[in-house]
C-alpha cells in the first residue's frame, strides 16, 4: 500500500509539472534587415500574403513585432466579425479561393496580436460577437465555429490584459495527433498558451516534442521546444542560417510563403514571388518574450 500511495504520489507530481520559458535574445542582422525590408511587402493597411486567403493570420503574427505599422483591423468588417484579409479585396469564400470567411486559426492570429499589442477592445469585441453568435465566427457555419481551445484561449487572454473573468478560461487545453497546418496551429495555440500563462505543461511539451520528432526541420517547433525545455537554441540558429541575409526570401529559397505551416520542408520552384519572412520574425519576437 506504502508503495502504490508513494507511486501515485509521483505521478502526480510528474503530470503537475511546469516548464518555465528560456527567452533569450539572438543577435541577428538579418531580423534588422527583414524589418527595414518588411514595407516593401507589405500593402496600404501593411498587411502580407493578400493574394491569398491565410493573409490575416500571417500579418496578425507579424504584427507583434514592434514598429510594423500594421491596421489589423482593416479586415474587421464589424465589431468582431474577421475576415481573411481587408475588405478591399474580394472576399475569399464568394470568390471560391477558400471554404470559408474565416476560420479559426485566421481567429487564432487575431487573439495573438491583440494580446501582444494589448488590445483588450479587439478582444472583448471578438468575444461579445463569439459569445452572441454560438461562437460561429463567419460563413458557413461548420467551417468556423470555435472549438474549446480557442474559446479558453480568448478567455484567457481577455484575463491577462485586465478584462473580465470568464468561466470559459477554465477549459483544459486539448490536442490530437495532427499533420501539415494542422501541427502549425497546435504549436501556435501552445505557443499563445506559454505567453498567457507563462509556462507550460508536461503534457503540452509532450506535444511539442513530437511536432519537433515529426517535422525536425521546422525552425518554430524547435524554437518553442526549447524556449520551454532547455534554453538550446542551436538547433534554431542552425535552419535560420538558410534564411537570406540581405534580401527576403523568395521562391527560389522556397515556394511557401510561410514555410513553418508545414511538416514537410519547402521546395524552390521557378515562379518568380517575394516572401514577406514574417515566419522568421515572429519566431525571434518569440523567443525573445
Amino acid at each position: 500500500m506504502y508503495k502504490l500511495l508513494t507511486l501515485t504520489l509521483l505521478l502526480t507530481l510528474v503530470s503537475c509539472r511546469t516548464y518555465k520559458p528560456h527567452n533569450s535574445t539572438l543577435p541577428s542582422d538579418t531580423y534588422t534587415r527583414y524589418v527595414a525590408l518588411l514595407p516593401t511587402v507589405q500593402d496600404s493597411n501593411g498587411f502580407v500574403d493578400t493574394g491569398h486567403c491565410d493573409s490575416i493570420l500571417h500579418t496578425a503574427l507579424i504584427s507583434v513585432i514592434p514598429g510594423t505599422n500594421i491596421n489589423l483591423s482593416a479586415a474587421e468588417i464589424g465589431p468582431g466579425q474577421w475576415l481573411r484579409r481587408p475588405a478591399n479585396y474580394p472576399e475569399c469564400f464568394e470568390s471560391g479561393e477558400s471554404r470559408s470567411t474565416i476560420s479559426r486559426d485566421m481567429i487564432l492570429g487575431v487573439i495573438w496580436s491583440a494580446v501582444a499589442n494589448k488590445d483588450l477592445e479587439m478582444l472583448e469585441r471578438l468575444w461579445e460577437y463569439g459569445s452572441s453568435h454560438a461562437w460561429i465566427m463567419g460563413t458557413p457555419f461548420y467551417h468556423t465555429i470555435l472549438n474549446p481551445n480557442m474559446v479558453s484561449l480568448l478567455s484567457r487572454a481577455i484575463e491577462k490584459l485586465g478584462g473580465e473573468k470568464y468561466i470559459e478560461r477554465k477549459i483544459p487545453l486539448t490536442f490530437g495527433d495532427c499533420d501539415g497546418y494542422v501541427c502549425h496551429l497546435t504549436a501556435l495555440q501552445i505557443a499563445l498558451y506559454g505567453y498567457i500563462e507563462g509556462d507550460l505543461s508536461s503534457g503540452q511539451i509532450n506535444i511539442l516534442k513530437k511536432l519537433v520528432d515529426k517535422a525536425p526541420a521546422n525552425v518554430l517547433f524547435q524554437a518553442l521546444y526549447h524556449k520551454y525545455t532547455n534554453g538550446d537554441y542551436s538547433a534554431v540558429k542552425r535552419l535560420m542560417a538558410k534564411y537570406p541575409t540581405n534580401r527576403l526570401p523568395t521562391n527560389k529559397d522556397w515556394c511557401d510563403e510561410w514555410p513553418v505551416q508545414r511538416t514537410e520542408v519547402s521546395q524552390p520552384c521557378d515562379t518568380p514571388k517575394q516572401h514577406s519572412g514574417g515566419e522568421l520574425l515572429f519566431i525571434i519576437w518569440l523567443i525573445a518574450s
